[in-house]
């Protein structure tokens, strides 16, 4: 087992110190001697940092630029080894330096030097453990009693436990689920229950399809019959309606168009007694020509006449005269010609009414002329009431029907839903297996950590053991006596001390213990341990002197310590209150 023989600091916290240790020291002083500084030097030595892990320079006094820290470490046959740490800090960079027996490396690469010096040793500070989150708490009892490798992650089985569980939880959920959905199912097909008579069902459905069909064309073909004979006898009673008018109508066309041959034959004899053109074309066209061929030889002699032309034959002033004659002495009564033009619209509008009811005389025959061509049927209330029978039939066998559909489709449907029940179930049966493998791993650790715990506090505590219970995230160490267990911030200062005794030597039973005495009692003679709650200083030191560990005690009552009868092995050393530069404490 290695032992820290001496430690010496060099601006640590201001202080400069060299101190020797033996198997069990005892460190004394008021607050700010420069206890903590050498508890620190220890760390930086051998770590190259303070627990809880801060910058150094918080370490250094303000003035200062360098700090050394080291410690010199006596092995099982007695050879002592040098560790040396050193530290420069210039412009805001920092420089570090380690030297393992006069071998000299960067502060990085120094973890093997070390390590091969001091094995398998460990340095517990209990109040650095304290200060610890709860989770680094936890990380580090697993890792220091749960029996794994050194490199191994303490929390991976209790990771691999949680992911286990919630892929169990999961599952299960997704089984209710499903097991939900098939209930579901069965609860429809409960509901589309059917009789047994199902195939007679559908066969009778048949049939009444079949009933219906003739059924519907009967009374259809008699309801066609009745509404053509109905249509053919409108038809017959519009047509003795429209017949008289007919004949009326053809009367007044005849009188009329005799009125109008009777009015042109005396236009025409009016227009051959004035020599106008042939009696084809109408009076009126005839003046209105001639009056426009009038006024456009007019103009024409005026304009010959104004640009100095003469007119050798005379031929425009002969027609121009010639005109003149047909037009001004006329014979045409006005009045005649009004009234033929009166006549001839007359006729028009007589002849288009006449068409008009002649087409629908006609559309009124074939009317009558298709009503003969359709059979006759009959129907009877009878096939009337035997039609809504049997529609009332169909719509009972068609939801038989769709519920044999329906239940066929959720047999389907249930099938697919077991096969995918039954998958989950087997997912289910190995995320258990997993779980279950998982809690065997975590209960190994747990119970490993347990005994471990239990067995080494049992060695240093006077009475009980201390116990241990851990959740998902931290961890919970009391002392049990007697059926109660007491957690540390419930004892008294004395039975904490006690308490982290067992604690670091349960931790590191070969390795450096570092306690705090501050609120133990300064009784100057040891007692018997009867009443844990009123443990003396002297008490403390008898009870620990018993433990194969070096350890290092901190108390502030160095004047107290000083008259106690110190028993074998311990070794004091007494701080004193400002910080000398001197190179060895008091002992």
């Amino acid at each position: 087992m290695h032992r820290v023989h001496q430690v010496v600091i060099e601006g640590v916290k201001g202080f400069n110190r060299t101190v020797e240790l033996g198997s069990h020291t005892l460190i004394a002083g008021p607050n700010g001697s420069g206890k903590s500084a050498i508890i620190a030097g220890i760390h930086l030595a051998l770590t190259g940092a303070v627990p809880p892990d801060g910058p150094k320079m918080a370490w250094v006094n303000a003035a200062g630029e360098t700090m050394t820290a080291g410690v010199s470490v006596m092995g099982a046959d007695g050879n002592i080894k040098d560790i040396k740490r050193s530290w420069k800090f210039s412009g805001g960079k920092t420089t570090e330096r380690v030297c393992v027996n006069g071998v000299s490396s960067p502060g990085r690469t120094a973890g093997p030097l070390i390590q091969s010096v001091l094995g398998e040793s460990a340095v517990f500070d209990t109040a650095g453990f304290w200060a610890m989150p709860p989770k680094d708490q936890r990380h580090t009892l697993l890792r220091m009693l749960g029996g794994l490798a050194p490199d191994a992650n303490p929390e991976a089985a209790f990771e691999e436990e949680a992911k286990a569980r919630d892929h169990l939880l999961d599952i299960r959920h997704r089984r209710r689920l499903h097991e939900g959905t098939i209930a579901g199912i069965i609860c429809d097909m409960e509901s589309h229950t059917v009789s047994d008579r199902a195939e007679e069902a559908m066969a009778e459905r048949k049939e009444v399809q079949a009933l219906i069909q003739t059924l519907t064309q009967r009374i259809t073909q008699a309801e066609s019959y009745a509404k053509a004979m109905t249509r053919a006898e409108q038809a017959a009673a519009e047509c003795s309606e429209i017949e008289p008018q007919i004949v009326d109508l053809s009367a007044r066309r005849d009188a009329l168009e005799d009125q109008i041959g009777e009015t042109r034959k005396r236009l025409r004899t009016a227009e051959a007694q004035c020599g106008l053109c042939p009696a084809s074309v109408p009076l009126v066209v005839q003046v209105g020509a001639l009056q426009t061929t009038f006024a456009a030889l007019t103009e024409c002699a005026t304009v010959l006449n104004w640009i100095g032309w003469d007119d050798p034959a005379g031929k425009v002033s002969a027609v121009i005269g010639k005109l003149s004659n047909l037009i001004i002495p006329t014979k045409i009564d006005p009045a005649l010609a009004e009234a033929l033009e009166s006549d001839e619209r007359e006729l028009g509008m007589l002849i288009g009414d006449l068409v008009t009811r002649e087409r629908t005389r006609d559309r009124l025959v074939a009317v009558m002329e298709q009503a003969k061509d359709i059979p006759e049927a009959q129907s009877t209330d009878e096939d009337v009431a035997r039609l809504a029978g049997a529609r009332m039939r169909l719509t009972e066998l068609d939801d038989i029907c769709n519920r044999v559909s329906a239940r066929d489709a959720l047999e389907g449907t249930l099938d697919s839903a077991k096969a995918e029940l039954a998958k989950i179930e087997a997912s289910e049966e190995k995320a258990k297996a997993r779980l279950r493998s998982a809690e065997i791993a975590v209960a190994d650790i747990l119970d490993t950590t347990q005994e471990t715990l239990r067995d080494r506090s049992s060695s240093v505590l006077p009475t009980g053991t201390l116990v241990l219970k851990m959740d998902g995230t931290s961890a919970l160490i009391g002392w049990s006596r007697d059926g109660i267990t007491v957690h540390r911030h419930a004892l008294s200062g004395g039975e904490k001390v006690i308490f982290d005794a067992a604690l670091a030597y349960s931790l590191a039973p070969q390795g450096l213990l570092i306690l705090e005495a501050a609120e133990v009692d300064t009784w100057e003679f040891p007692r018997e341990a009867q009443d844990l709650a009123r443990t003396s200083l002297g008490d403390l030191l008898v009870h620990l002197a018993k433990l194969d560990a070096q350890i290092i005690l901190l108390t502030c009552h160095p004047f107290v310590v000083r008259n106690i009868l110190t028993p074998t092995p311990w070794r004091i050393v007494c701080t004193t209150t400002t910080r000398p530069n001197t190179s060895k404490e008091e002992v």
